[in-house]
């Protein structure tokens, strides 16, 4: 249930939950990871769907071989074992709207700039991710698509596993395109959209567009290939979204931002995702992006099953303020806000621990906001099989947690991806 703290932010982090968890290392080398170990002394496991006190966990081969408490514990004694000292454990958060963090940005167009943000966002807890391309020359977009897909490839990969793509730009509409770059938006084409997938070679796609001005076809065109439709920086109105919905649609790019308001006589796409139960809804939860109370009124609505929690990290994301770029223009960062000149926010500088623990902040059960970051998001990227869950047979994609949501230790597939130690 909500309760009215809408000045709540962020949730700093008091120094004695830090000094509270003590991880300790018997017979496990973080350097080289067993492939069999257990991870015990968990104070609560969150799968996230329930609480399980006291619990153990087999990890065997990167997964979850078993989650055992009391008699059954006496078994793993002699294995090597990560003690993490009452902390909580929860699945790895998924993050489905990333640019950049750390001082890299996916249009950059380089592993480098990707393996900075994977391992910049997996000491946020993030273990997957689509990494997210804006708005652009034409040829960057091609490039840095190429890019995404080569690391998604990749098995030998530091920090969050990239999943696949999300194309946010240039299929949006010139009236919503927030921080995007007018110049460089492009109609939507058959033949843009082969290249796209073409360079994508097969991975996870996700693209971000305004289906007033797209034709049924072409969007028609994208759901026969898999792709997954997100409505977003659009204009659309009630009838033009609710046939986007019609066609295939399933997602929405951070509810209420970049789109047409919801009002009392033309619902328009936000009222068409708020009531279509079958839309999922990014929610960029830093108190900035969307009140608070709003972020509540969507939860009854939708339920945790139907919002996504996102961070549209940008490039500035674990830096100081200061003056950046994003999508070639110039950006100013003060106070966790990132605006342009003008005044327009410009995606964010939110981490996923963050966006979880303000959701508890303003009165979100911990298994609700863990759901919205883990399980929800997974099912979204085709990856709700293996990834999101704490579960026999899944991925160990975990994260150790204090009471304020500190993250101490990362799990990616079982080896340690971040340690605060």
């Amino acid at each position: 249930m909500f309760y009215e703290r809408p000045e709540i932010r962020y949730c700093f982090v008091p120094k004695r939950y830090q000094d509270m968890v003590q991880i300790c290392f018997s017979g496990y080398d973080p350097t080289n990871p067993p492939d069999r170990f257990s991870i015990r002394n968990i104070g609560c496991l969150l799968t996230p769907w329930e609480e399980i006190h006291d619990a153990v966990l087999l990890v065997e081969k990167g997964r979850i071989a078993a989650i055992l408490s009391g008699s059954g514990v006496q078994g793993l004694m002699n294995l090597p074992s990560v003690d993490v000292g009452g902390a909580t454990v929860v699945p790895g958060f998924i993050d489905l709207h990333v640019h950049g963090g750390g001082g890299a940005d996916v249009l950059d167009g380089t592993q480098e700039a990707l393996k900075t943000i994977s391992t910049f966002h997996a000491a946020h807890g993030t273990t997957a991710l689509l990494a997210t391309v804006g708005t652009a020359p034409w040829p960057r977009i091609l490039g840095a698509v190429g890019t995404v897909a080569e690391a998604a490839e990749a098995v030998d990969w530091p920090g969050a596993r990239i999943l696949g793509l999300h194309l946010e730009g240039p299929f949006i509409n010139p009236k919503r395109r927030g921080a995007q770059p007018l110049e460089f938006l492009l109609p939507p084409s058959q033949p843009l959209l082969e290249e796209v997938l073409r360079m994508a070679r097969g991975h996870w796609v996700l693209i971000t567009l305004a289906p007033e001005l797209w034709p049924e076809e072409l969007m028609q065109f994208l759901v026969d290939r898999g792709v997954t439709i997100s409505l977003g920086h659009t204009d659309a109105t009630w009838v033009q979204a609710s046939r986007a919905i019609v066609l295939g649609a399933r997602h929405a790019t951070h509810l209420f931002n970049a789109m047409r308001p919801l009002h009392h006589r033309e619902p328009g796409v936000a009222g068409a995702v708020l009531l279509e139960g079958q839309v999922r809804a990014e929610i960029i939860a830093d108190g900035i992006h969307v009140h608070p109370a709003v972020i509540a009124l969507v939860a009854r609505v939708k339920g945790r099953e139907g919002i996504a929690l996102i961070t549209d990290a940008i490039r500035a994301a674990g830096l100081r303020d200061g003056v950046y770029e994003l999508f070639g223009q110039e950006i100013m960062v003060s106070g966790r806000e990132a605006r342009l000149p003008d005044g327009t926010l410009a995606g964010s500088t939110l981490t996923m621990e963050r966006a979880v623990a303000n959701m508890v902040s303003w009165g979100f059960s911990r298994c609700d906001a863990v759901s919205m970051a883990t399980a929800v998001p997974a099912g979204i990227a085709g990856v709700g099989d293996r990834k999101g869950r704490i579960a026999l047979g899944y991925d160990a994609d975990l994260v150790v947690l204090d009471e304020a949501f500190t993250v101490h230790l990362t799990f990616v597939e079982g080896r340690i991806a971040f340690s605060l130690a």
